[in-house]
């Protein structure tokens, strides 16, 4: 990489959210290689200069800071379009305020990206807790190890080019859509272990109703997205209702309640209902939960069972998002069919 190709932009999304916001931008005097701009994009409702201690830091270190402010509530994915339009640099780089990186985490993307033929290295996200019921629902969401995320990436700008932006219409998903065109076009992002991780403090505050309206709105946006097709597990839940439906039938269809019949099976209803069942909790309780990082004890004696109910609750928010974004779409589709009809 030569020397006019290694100016990084470093862009933040942020609305009414001053405190952690302060906190990121002080953390930011302490990293190893710093940004050549700083790009903070603003939707709060309540415009705040940024602290003068951290211009004064800026401004002695050459770095470009930018804070753009937005007279309209804008996404994610917009506020990091606007910042990728307003940036000169060809690398650029994304934090959020509620995500603090190590010292390093820019430096050791940077260095990775010495390599030409590397197109961006993707963010690595650990989710911290200290609370009980913060860990039961970071066990039935995020798990505890590092996970990819758009914040902590570093990425060439031409990739945007090949790409195109984020979707800005969207609440939640817009980083997921992008991962996908990255793959589509078959940018070659490195994800592994050697970068920087980034922490995010779960709220000890959070309750489980907030994390089911997040849960619903986040997944109500995504599922509008052409990436994101219908779950697996609305197909697991489909494929259950059909095989109790067709045993709570099968005595009287295939053996006419004929007990000396070879195809009667007694309880045959329970049986299929409690397998399913079976499944669904194993696979929610402690298999989900040890693929993301957890260990035995933190699964025992009962804190399974409390996973296990969130997570239901978390996948019956999920489907009701999907469908009632479906509904809406099927609804609204028909409004333009019935328009076009009455207009022809």
């Amino acid at each position: 990489m030569e020397a006019h190709d290694s100016s990084i932009a470093l862009i933040i999304p942020h609305r009414d959210d001053r405190k952690n916001l302060n906190h990121l931008l002080q953390s930011i005097k302490s990293w190893t290689k710093m940004a050549n701009e700083i790009i903070i994009v603003d939707s709060s409702q309540d415009s705040e200069s940024i602290q003068y201690d951290f211009v004064e830091f800026c401004s002695s270190k050459k770095i470009k800071l930018i804070h753009h402010q937005s007279d309209k509530l804008i996404y994610p994915g917009h506020a990091r379009n606007i910042g990728i339009d307003i940036s000169n640099s060809n690398l650029i780089a994304f934090l959020d305020v509620k995500t603090t990186p190590t010292d390093d985490w820019l430096d050791k993307s940077f260095e990775l990206m010495k390599d030409e033929s590397i197109d961006g290295v993707w963010g690595k996200t650990i989710y911290k807790c200290s609370q009980n019921k913060q860990k039961i629902i970071r066990a039935a969401t995020y798990g505890k190890l590092p996970i990819k995320t758009l914040p902590g990436s570093l990425i060439k700008r031409d990739c945007f080019l090949k790409t195109g932006l984020f979707i800005q219409s969207v609440r939640a998903g817009e980083d997921g859509d992008w991962f996908s065109r990255a793959d589509l076009h078959q940018l070659n992002f490195i994800d592994h272990n050697k970068v920087g991780l980034l922490t995010y403090e779960l709220s000890k505050d959070v309750t489980y109703k907030n994390v089911l309206l997040k849960w619903y709105r986040n997944n109500s946006f995504a599922s509008s997205l052409p990436y994101l097709k219908p779950h697996k597990d609305i197909y697991f839940y489909l494929v259950s209702i059909v095989a109790v439906l067709i045993a709570y039938n099968w005595n009287n269809l295939f053996a006419a309640w004929d007990l000396d019949s070879m195809l009667y099976i007694p309880n045959i209803t329970k049986i299929t209902a409690g397998f399913f069942f079976t499944v669904y909790y194993i696979t929610r309780s402690f298999l989900f939960p040890f693929k993301k990082g957890l260990k035995a004890k933190d699964l025992l004696p009962i804190k399974h069972f409390q996973i296990f109910l969130l997570s239901f609750l978390l996948d019956l928010v999920k489907i009701a998002a999907f469908f009632s974004a479906a509904f809406i779409k099927f609804f609204q589709t028909a409004k333009i069919k019935s328009h076009y009809l009455v207009k022809k």
